[in-house]
């Protein structure tokens, strides 16, 4: 049994990455006064790792759920405002394990072009792909939504001062 040990640093609370290893997505855990930690354990000599970014606004139904949330928080009042930043991780690597291993996940500054990932440890590794990547259909979904906002306001608006007149 080979024990995975891997440490997230520099990971922002409002960028959260999911972490896969051969498949399957890991749970993190925040302990106190450190960053993100995964224990795992496998029998597998080597692993592949992948660190994405979920975007909300990327999902296929994208538009049912802000429906619905523009619904329940009033008309959109009160709803929380999507994340202004449309940036997404394309992390792939192989790892080759020893019998302890111990990897560091050091996320740098997020710019459409960079590299993502520094990846520290004692292993062999072998980075398939490692950039951060400008989404452009999530920019444009959420142009589309603030503009559905605002006409529905006005149509609201519209309606509520008609109501006021006609009694």
């Amino acid at each position: 049994m080979r024990n995975l040990k891997i440490k997230l640093s520099g990971v922002d609370y409002k960028f959260y990455p999911y972490i896969c290893i051969d498949g399957q997505i890991v749970k993190t855990n925040l302990d106190k006064n450190s960053p993100y930690n995964i224990d795992y354990s496998t029998e597998k000599d080597k692993v592949e790792i992948v660190v994405f970014r979920y975007l909300e606004l990327e999902n296929r139904f994208w538009w049912i759920w802000a429906f619905l949330s523009y619904l329940i928080s009033f008309f959109g009042i009160f709803e929380p405002m999507y994340d202004k930043n449309y940036t997404t991780i394309d992390c792939r690597f192989d790892i080759t394990l020893n019998e302890n291993n111990y990897i560091h996940l050091k996320f740098n500054p997020m710019k459409d072009g960079t590299k993502a990932i520094d990846i520290i440890t004692q292993c062999n590794k072998e980075e398939k792909t490692n950039v951060y990547i400008l989404s452009k259909k999530a920019k444009i979904r959420k142009r589309v939504y603030v503009c559905l906002k605002v006409i529905s306001w006005f149509v609201i608006t519209g309606l509520i001062i008609a109501f006021i007149i006609n009694k």
